[in-house]
């Protein structure tokens, strides 16, 4: 039997996918994308950069992920991009002598890395398929415009990114193995990681170690009222956000707000809190431009700007079902996004952004070739791209502040985890 044999079954295939359009919408992250080079830091701009001293000339856009498109010019798969740190010393005073005792320029990295995505589709299995096909022009039309699925599939993949970069250091093709054309790069929890009702998570420099502990505070989250997003769980982001040096990125008005991007379970939660309910119907009766709402934003608050996204991914430890071990101590989201977008885990995550939390490197453009064999008979269409993103933490390479190559800091994003009952909705 040859693919186009059931048009029936093609119809109910074509059904289901169709069923996932809500889950696949334009992400969030669209919104907070900056091209590192151009003016104003909203379009593409490619930057040739013809020493290492240029880098320095480099501006970031202050948006939450910054677009790096020098590897368009520059070879290689890595790029180091230096941030100069500001002097922290004490002056000297009256008389005293100023030679000897200046202070020594300080320089910390952030790291951006890039790998080749690719994906194809079979348009035809033979000219048999074909003439069964030349009937149905509807369906002959959808099978053989393959580039218009290519390029959502791709959409889709690319506007999910941006969750496994903050939760696990680096976009999927970074940590895929190598045996799959991965980079094979170990994934690592953010530095910045909370567990409502237990605290921040140990730090470690040994990476393992760090991940156990992270695993450890997860598993203290239950089914308590203690342990639920509320209004008082953003005001504990906003004020670890202070304490971690983290600036508002995204503006409203005249005001700037830290974007705080939540599950469609701790929204639920949210609206099922008191004390949340009132702050927002006193917003409302001042007026919407008192208090903004917008398509995916419920509420802004307490300096905060909540964005309610449903592909937001939960973190599985040992103890959870659907765990494996395959994708390290930690699981964040579903093994494939794209065929499972709904992530119904009870622990669930919120994200706090800042300025440059992300960087994403970008190297070539989205690509499509045909392919034909079996004396043309066959016919497949194939499409790729090549990028990276990578969470912006802060590395001492040249070990001023202490051993060298240690993680110092990170300035730009948190987590917070709580508990939502998600794997059965209350009705």
């Amino acid at each position: 039997m040859g693919m186009f044999d059931n048009l029936t079954t093609y119809r109910k295939l074509l059904s289901k996918k169709l069923g996932y359009a809500a889950w696949v919408q334009d992400s969030v992250w669209g919104q907070f994308m900056g091209f590192i080079g151009n003016d104003d830091g909203r379009y593409p701009k490619s930057v040739a950069l013809s020493s290492p001293e240029a880098k320095l000339k480099l501006k970031a856009t202050g948006q939450p992920i910054e677009v790096l498109t020098n590897f368009e010019h520059e070879g290689g798969d890595y790029m180091d991009i230096p941030l100069m740190n500001p002097l922290t010393q004490a002056p000297v005073y009256g008389d005293k002598q100023l030679l000897g005792n200046e202070e020594k320029r300080r320089l910390t990295y952030k790291a951006c890395q890039i790998n080749q995505v690719r994906h194809g589709v079979l348009i035809r299995d033979g000219k048999m398929g074909e003439q069964k096909l030349k009937k149905p022009e509807v369906q002959k039309w959808l099978m053989q415009n393959a580039q218009i699925d290519l390029s959502d599939y791709f959409r889709r993949y690319l506007a999910y990114q941006g969750y496994p970069s903050i939760l696990e250091r680096y976009s999927q093709n970074l940590t895929a193995a190598a045996a799959d054309g991965g980079s094979g790069l170990t994934r690592a929890s953010h530095p910045n990681f909370y567990v409502l009702g237990n605290g921040k998570a140990t730090w470690s420099d040994t990476p393992a170690t760090y991940e156990t502990n992270v695993e450890t505070a997860l598993n203290t989250l239950t089914d308590v009222a203690a342990k639920h997003f509320s209004i008082s769980a953003i005001e504990v982001m906003v004020r670890l956000a202070s304490r971690h040096k983290i600036r508002p990125a995204m503006k409203i008005g005249n005001n700037w707000y830290y974007p705080i991007i939540i599950s469609e379970a701790a929204a639920d939660q949210l609206w099922k809190d008191q004390y949340f309910r009132e702050t927002i119907k006193y917003g409302s009766e001042r007026g919407e431009d008192k208090n903004p709402l917008f398509t995916g934003l419920i509420a802004t608050l307490r300096r905060a700007a909540i964005i309610v996204d449903q592909n937001m991914p939960s973190a599985r430890t040992s103890v959870d079902s659907g765990y494996s071990s395959t994708y390290g101590t930690i699981n964040y989201g579903n093994t494939n996004p794209l065929a499972n977008p709904q992530d119904t885990g009870n622990k669930k995550l919120a994200i706090l952004l800042g300025p440059s939390a992300l960087a994403c490197g970008y190297a070539s453009p989205l690509k499509f070739e045909q392919e034909t064999w079996d004396y043309k008979q066959k016919k497949t269409e194939g499409a790729d791209m090549i990028f990276g993103m990578e969470r912006a933490d802060i590395y001492d390479k040249d070990g001023e502040y202490g051993t060298a190559n240690l993680f110092r800091e990170n300035t730009s994003s948190l987590v917070l985890a709580h508990y939502a009952k998600d794997d059965s909705v209350d009705m």
